[in-house]
């Protein structure tokens, strides 16, 4: 709206003067394809020294936290082979474990995930300060502790649920 005239109500005409020149012919050149040629050559070189680059840092990154959680794994077999390994008679083994977040390992743990700088000794202490009170799972000691906590049998709960699903409702099923 810069060249509104309020006084008049029209548009007043441009001051500047737009010069249409002509168009150039262009021809194609040797020496320009071969310039941009080179061009391309250096573009791949250069994505090909960037993949190169990012897969070092990820093969450093993975190398650091191979260790670590390693160990992690080591103390969650040395526990379970406490209490019993799964083998031929059992397939699988049910085991309890506590689990406790302290501010200060969240944090570790986020720095992990989110790709920032992290020392794998922290992370170490981190690992092992998560996991204790590693136990064997006692269904009995469950099904008892479920019934103190709803005041009913989890046998019973879900019988109900199935035979008269219509009637109760049940939010947590």
């Amino acid at each position: 709206m810069l060249n509104y005239d309020a006084a008049s109500g029209t548009m007043r005409k441009s001051q500047a003067k737009y010069v249409v020149s002509e168009k150039k012919d262009v021809s194609p050149d040797s020496s320009n394809a071969d310039e941009l040629s080179q061009c391309y050559l250096r573009l791949d070189s250069l994505a090909h020294k960037i993949d190169e680059c990012e897969k070092k840092k990820r093969e450093d990154y993975e190398s650091q936290s191979n260790p670590v959680f390693r160990r992690y794994l080591n103390k969650i077999l040395i526990e379970a082979r406490k209490l019993g390994l799964p083998d031929e008679n059992k397939g699988e083994m049910h085991y309890d474990a506590e689990i406790i977040l302290k501010r200060q390992t969240l944090l570790e743990i986020q720095k992990f995930l989110n790709g920032e700088e992290w020392k794998s000794g922290a992370m170490d202490d981190v690992l092992s300060d998560i996991l204790i009170n590693f136990k064997f799972h006692d269904f009995e000691t469950w099904k008892w502790q479920f019934e103190d906590y709803f005041g009913v049998d989890p046998y019973n709960v879900l019988m109900v649920r199935w035979d008269k699903g219509d009637m109760i409702k049940f939010p947590f099923l």
